[in-house]
């Protein structure tokens, strides 16, 4: 039987629904020391992520992207659905500045493009409430 992982009171994943849960201030590598499932996110030796759940940013949390350690974030379509896109929900405070935002598909190694009849299923950011900051960044497919 699968259970909620639970990797701090601030951070977690949630198996059933293939999302992580944040509570607090954070950026990609806090968040992947406790979440700690490559399977989850990863990251390699040049500051790119790839996200294959998706993220929330509660109300109490603050999401911090930038060149720090990361540069890319690759967001991946959820593996048991294929065409079910994983996405970023912020309803808390977001900081993204500097880094590149896109979908991506692992079996293609490209980014997610449209289909013949002009759509495709992609990853998306939601900023649902509070506040987000986007700057020097680029957000595309």
């Amino acid at each position: 039987m699968f259970t909620v992982k639970v990797t701090a009171s601030c951070v977690n994943y949630n198996m059933y629904t293939n999302t992580i849960n944040i509570a607090c201030k954070a950026g990609l590598s806090k968040i992947n020391q406790l979440v700690n499932d490559h399977n989850v996110l990863e990251k390699d030796l040049h500051g790119i992520w790839i996200l294959n759940a998706n993220l929330h940013v509660s109300r109490q949390g603050e999401l911090t992207l930038n060149r720090t350690d990361t540069s890319w974030l690759r967001i991946t379509n959820q593996k048991s659905h294929g065409y079910v896109p994983n996405f970023i929900l912020i309803s808390g405070k977001a900081g993204i500045d500097g880094v590149k935002i896109t979908s991506w598909d692992p079996i293609s190694n490209d980014v997610i493009r449209q289909n013949a009849g002009g759509s495709s299923p992609r990853p998306y950011i939601l900023i649902n409430s509070g506040t987000t900051n986007i700057s020097n960044s680029e957000l595309r497919f």
